[in-house]
C-alpha cells in the first residue's frame, strides 16, 4: 500500500478497466541480462532491439533510472524510436500525474513507463521487461519503510511474472556480478579498445611465490 501515489493511499477514487486475466508463459525461462558496457554505444542497442521485441508481443516495459534528472534524455531517446504513449513515474512529480500514470498501467493504457524505483511496482498486468540503467547507483535502495532494493524488487517479479529483466552499468555492483560469475544470470562484456581485463584472485589458493 505505502508504494501506492499519495492520492490512492488517501482513498481517491479511479477507473478501473475490468479487464480478463492475463495467463503469463512461465514455462519459458525468463532472460536475467546483466551489461557491462564501457563505451555505452552499444547499450542503447541491446535497449531498443529487447523493448521493440516486447512491444511486438503486446508487452509492456518499465525503464527504471536512479535519477530523476536523467528522465527526460531517456524519455527523449524513446520517443525518437518507439510510438508509443510514455508515462513518467516518479516521486518529484505531482501526485495527480502520478496518480494518471499508475491508472494507465493498470488498465494497459501505456506501453512504457520510465521513473525512479517506485516505478517497479507498477502493476501492468501485461509487463514484459524491466530496465533498470545505472544498476549499482544506491539510489535504487529504499532507505525509509518500507525498505526494499529496486533490484530485489525486480528480480520477484521475474520469477512471479515470466517477464526478462535487464541491468546495465560500466561498473555494477558486487551482488550482480557475483551472480553472472554462478551462472544466475547472464553477463554480457562490452569493453572499450585495449581495456585490460581485471582478475579477482583469492591470494589464500594462491602459492606464495606467485603473490
Amino acid at each position: 500500500e505505502l508504494v501506492l501515489p499519495c492520492g490512492l493511499r488517501k482513498g481517491k477514487r479511479i477507473n478501473i478497466k475490468k479487464k480478463e486475466a492475463v495467463n503469463n508463459d512461465l514455462s519459458n525461462k525468463p532472460n536475467i541480462l546483466l551489461i557491462q558496457d564501457l563505451e555505452g554505444d552499444t547499450l542503447w542497442q541491446i535497449y531498443k532491439k529487447r523493448i521493440k521485441e516486447k512491444l511486438t508481443q503486446g508487452k509492456a516495459v518499465i525503464f527504471l533510472v536512479p535519477e530523476v534528472e536523467i528522465i527526460k534524455n531517456v524519455t527523449e531517446k524513446l520517443k525518437e524510436e518507439f510510438n508509443e504513449e510514455i508515462v513518467l513515474f516518479h516521486s518529484k512529480q505531482r501526485d495527480s500525474l502520478n496518480i494518471l500514470s499508475w491508472q494507465k498501467a493498470k488498465n494497459g493504457e501505456a506501453k512504457i513507463a520510465i521513473g525512479t524505483r517506485m516505478a517497479v511496482f507498477l502493476p501492468f498486468s501485461n509487463l514484459g521487461l524491466i530496465i533498470m540503467e545505472n544498476e549499482n547507483n544506491p539510489s535504487y535502495k529504499e532507505e525509509q519503510s518500507p525498505y526494499y532494493h529496486t533490484r530485489t524488487v525486480a528480480m520477484m517479479r521475474v520469477k512471479l511474472e515470466g517477464i526478462d529483466f535487464i541491468m546495465a552499468d560500466i561498473s555494477p555492483s558486487l551482488e550482480s556480478l557475483y551472480l553472472a560469475k554462478n551462472k544466475k544470470i547472464e553477463y554480457l562484456f562490452l569493453p572499450k579498445k585495449d581495456f585490460p581485463r581485471i582478475t579477482v584472485l583469492d591470494i589464500k589458493k594462491e602459492p606464495y611465490s606467485k603473490r
